[in-house]
């Protein structure tokens, strides 16, 4: 299982999306989910609100984090819901979660979460990823830069790791479970023997 807790958001109060996310095995192959292996609560997506159903169906729906279409400003491929927990006017309420269930044990090489670009604000800011419930990072995505500042030289065409061994690139964060736990190991090594 893996779990993505939102514990904040780009400047928005009220909501918190994503574009996408995609996992990878060990051998590098993208991994096929099936929206019965994806949960999200408080809230499953934006169709939850009662006035959101009164007026018809929103297309940004759960089903929208597993759509291969992620590097859009289109909204009809984002997943957009209430945002709650306790940085949000939903105090009461728990953080975000969004699951992803596995009927079978998988190894996984890394992870890609796609951030919310329509209204940057809306996107995820500080998260933790679990694996298995075990905690595999903790720290923020960047926003999506607006739709009209992504020419070549915008500063979140960058990439490269972190002080955690996370690649991140525009918009995306690349999360290397492996080559975390090894800087864990080494780090726990180097403790160890000195």
């Amino acid at each position: 299982m893996i779990k993505i807790v939102i514990h904040s958001t780009h400047g928005d109060k009220y909501y918190v999306g994503l574009n996408g996310l995609e996992i990878y095995d060990d051998n590098g192959r993208k991994v096929e989910i099936d929206i019965s292996q994806l949960q999200a609560f408080p809230y499953k997506d934006i169709n939850d609100l009662e006035e959101i159903r009164r007026q018809g169906k929103d297309v940004r729906g759960l089903q929208n984090l597993i759509n291969p279409i992620n590097n859009t400003f289109n909204d009809r491929h984002m997943w957009l819901a209430p945002f709650s927990g306790p940085n949000s006017e939903e105090k009461h309420k728990p953080a975000n979660s969004i699951l992803i269930l596995f009927d079978e044990p998988i190894a996984l090489s890394y992870i890609k979460i796609w951030n919310y670009s329509k209204t940057p604000e809306r996107g995820s800011k500080e998260i933790e990823v679990f694996l298995d419930d075990d905690l595999l990072y903790r720290g923020s995505l960047l926003a999506s830069p607006e739709k009209d500042e992504t020419q070549a030289s915008h500063p979140y065409y960058d990439s490269g790791y972190d002080e955690q061994g996370i690649f991140i690139l525009y918009r995306c964060l690349y999360i290397y479970p492996l080559l975390y736990l090894l800087n864990l190991l080494t780090c726990f090594y180097l403790f160890v023997s000195v």
